[in-house]
């Protein structure tokens, strides 16, 4: 949740796999509905046939 992906965070703690690393990572509920609404918003500018917001969403 600091910004840092499971992959860089698992070969920093010695993990041979991410799977090692997701068994110990736990998202906050706020951060999974904050990821939800961007998910969400880029589906809905996709749908529309609009690509506004693009650079906002990282697309």
């Amino acid at each position: 949740m600091s910004g840092l992906d499971l992959y860089t965070v698992g070969r920093l703690l010695g993990h041979a796999d991410t799977a090692a690393t997701e068994r110990y990572a736990h998202l906050a509920d706020e951060h999974i509905r904050e990821a939800a609404g961007q998910i969400t918003a880029i589906v809905g500018d996709a749908m529309s046939g609009g690509r506004k917001g693009e650079a906002d969403h990282g697309a």
